[in-house]
């Protein structure tokens, strides 16, 4: 969607489309200051982006996430801190604040705190913003304009929604770029097959796994297509797979899926056996009873 010509020229049905966006700005951005300059622990996204600028490294002390959500809060935050160095007069006496812990800094600097905190919540409401437009764009290839325009309007009106706008966490990106790989895969259903269409699906696939580990589900959609394209219509309806089409289309989706992930969150490769001790033993706690838990450390001591 985001890579296709667009018309500019002013309907009735982009007109209400537009309303619908300033509703969802204005909901996602009302109360966005909340608890601020205090570092609440469902912001605590940005005091990990704010220690990889402090220690100069692109590897985040956060083996339980991949790493592009840290990435994108930096450049998000970037712009911000810079115009604090040239303009803010304390910025020395912020950085000295920061060092000793962050509500210490937010006590001395609360303005400057609570800017960090906005700029970072400001992506999520950009990123809610863009999950509408691709909503509506979804329903109204499935159905038609107005299924698009109500769809829009419900997930604008969904408290969740709202709710994950005002907080800087990475489920909004995440949703975005799974509609957005979705997008592309109704496009190649309802449409036909190009190979732009699977590549960006594909592409945005890995970015969302990139993003958190739960945007694996976006992998089904290499298998899917691949025996979409692969299958070849026969005399009297019946229909063969072609085994090496399928290979092709297959192998090229996963390596460029692979790759988006790779090359966006590269601390995973750096840090393998960091990763996968500390979320083995996070899942293992959260999908075990509490009893079995126990047991488990009678039976071993």
């Amino acid at each position: 969607m985001l890579f296709y010509p667009f018309d500019f020229k002013l309907n009735k049905e982009r007109f209400f489309l537009l309303l619908i966006l300033f509703l969802s700005f204005y909901l996602n951005i009302f109360g966005i200051r909340w608890g601020l300059p205090s570092c609440w622990n469902t912001d605590q996204s940005v005091t990990a982006a704010l220690n990889m600028l402090k220690n100069k490294t692109f590897i985040p002390q956060d083996y339980l996430h991949p790493a592009l959500y840290y990435y994108v809060l930096i450049c998000f935050l970037a712009p911000y801190l810079l115009f604090q160095y040239v303009f803010y007069p304390g910025f020395d006496s912020f950085l000295s604040a920061a060092r000793v812990s962050w509500n210490y800094m937010a006590i001395n600097h609360p303005e400057v705190a609570s800017g960090i905190f906005i700029n970072a919540r400001l992506s999520s409401v950009l990123f809610s913003l863009l999950t509408v437009i691709v909503v509506y764009k979804v329903a109204k290839i499935l159905h038609n304009g107005r299924a698009g325009l109500f769809s829009a309007l419900i997930l604008t009106l969904t408290m969740d929604f709202v709710n994950w706008a005002h907080i800087e966490k990475s489920v909004a990106l995440v949703n975005l770029l799974i509609l957005l790989t979705a997008y592309h895969v109704i496009l190649i259903l309802k449409n036909g097959y190009t190979l732009k269409r699977y590549f960006l699906g594909c592409l945005f696939g890995g970015l969302a796994l990139s993003v958190k580990f739960n945007g694996a589900l976006t992998f089904l959609i290499i298998p899917i297509i691949s025996a979409y394209q692969s299958f070849e219509k026969q005399l009297h309806g019946y229909f063969k797979i072609n085994f090496l089409k399928f290979i092709k289309t297959f192998s090229s989706g996963a390596v460029l899926y692979i790759l988006a992930f790779v090359f966006t969150s590269p601390s995973i490769l750096l840090s393998l056996s960091k990763y996968y001790t500390h979320s083995t033993s996070e899942y293992v706690n959260k999908l075990l009873p509490t009893s079995l838990l126990e047991l488990s450390k009678i039976g071993l001591s």
